[in-house]
């Protein structure tokens, strides 16, 4: 939201009006309308940009009340990072071209719980033996510096970490609790 924003906290959200990216975006729409949800808030109107730099154009602009759009930790030495500055790495990145400002502007309000994203996953009868070796290569080579450039450049990925199916079930039980994005997806793919 705005820096200038009267809003300091979820519950001021109530009644206002909201830029989310798109039905099925997580970060975007599904768990910051869980928040909402969860925390008894009612949005005065839902609009939803299709991007995520359009999110924070759309609050630059004070089009909209406040946004939802994905965070990503600053980057930067440890001694910038304590300090309180590092370069920004969340959506409002997209959008400082046009308007440099951008990080003095627009405030996060609220961060929400971290999301799995960005899987490796595998295709039905690949042979364990080499989804193991396949799985340890990236692990291995994440965890040299060349693989670290390497996958932040390509993918924006910082870690890997082995998951299980277990670790998906509280998006499962998210796209639950706002269920109405399963129903908007499913009509808007068709």
């Amino acid at each position: 939201m705005k820096n200038d924003s009267p809003i300091q906290k979820l519950t001021d959200l109530e009644n206002k009006k909201i830029a989310f990216v798109d039905a099925g975006s997580t970060s975007g729409y599904l768990l910051p309308m869980k928040m909402l949800k969860d925390a008894g808030i009612n949005p005065k109107e839902i609009v939803f940009a299709g991007k995520h730099d359009s999110v924070i154009m759309m609050v630059y602009q004070g089009t909209v009340d406040a946004g939802a759009t994905f965070y990503v930790a600053p980057s930067g030495s440890a001694s910038e990072l304590a300090a309180g500055g590092g370069e920004i790495q969340d959506a409002r990145r997209l959008v400082k071209t046009q308007y440099p400002d951008v990080e003095q502007k627009i405030r996060i309000l609220q961060l929400s719980e971290g999301i799995p994203n960005d899987p490796i996953i595998f295709r039905e009868g690949v042979p364990a033996e080499m989804k193991e070796k396949i799985t340890a290569a990236f692990i291995d080579f994440i965890h040299t510096p060349e693989g670290k450039v390497a996958f932040d450049k390509i993918f924006g990925v910082t870690d890997l970490k082995r998951a299980s199916d277990a670790d998906y079930e509280p998006v499962r039980q998210m796209i639950e609790t706002v269920g109405d994005a399963v129903d908007r997806m499913m009509k808007k793919g068709s």
